[in-house]
């Protein structure tokens, strides 16, 4: 039994072992996510000051932006500008927009994955951390259980050797064998 316990254990430390080097490994994936993380949120800010910017632009302009870009024209090929130059400003910002959404979900994503990740490594380490403790106390318990029947297995020892002594007296006699 204690040979299969031991046999255990080495096989649960071996399994730590794996365990933690998959935590090393996903520390490192965690890192990498990290990174990515961090430059979504460097390009959600860029984003998010481009908005502010065209936003402070646009109020400082006063209400009716369009109208006024429409307004202020000398001839037909001005309003055509204008209005080119409107929607591609529009379609930008759209599309920045639009970007600047992707890239929140994306992050929310990979705040989701690496939360997630995190938690069953947490999981997994409990688990074995248990598992090891149970396989300690079942060894602790056999050796336990060894030292008794080794220090039982001494005194019966004892009692046969004191036994086998006045079964027969003569046999471990040292003065009579000798006369």
């Amino acid at each position: 039994d204690v040979y299969s316990i031991e046999l255990q254990y080495e096989k649960a430390i071996i399994e730590s072992n794996k365990l933690k080097m998959e935590l090393r490994n996903s520390e490192e994936k965690i890192n990498a996510k990290n990174s990515e993380k961090e430059k979504l949120e460097s390009e959600i800010d860029r984003s998010k000051e481009s908005l502010r910017h065209i936003l402070r632009l646009l109020y400082k302009i006063g209400g009716n932006v369009y109208l006024k870009l429409f307004i202020r024209i000398d001839n037909l090929d001005q309003l055509f500008k204008n209005y080119r130059m409107f929607l591609s400003l529009v379609n930008y910002k759209s599309d920045e927009i639009d970007h600047l959404k992707t890239n929140i979900r994306l992050l929310e994503a990979v705040k989701k994955e690496l939360e997630t990740h995190h938690t069953r490594l947490k999981n997994l380490q409990g688990q074995q951390e248990q598992k090891l403790m149970e396989i300690r106390g079942i060894k602790q318990s056999k050796m336990t259980l060894i030292r008794q029947i080794n220090s039982d297995r001494k005194q019966y020892m004892q009692w046969l050797d004191e036994l086998e002594v006045e079964a027969d007296p003569e046999r471990f006699n040292p003065r009579k064998t000798e006369a």
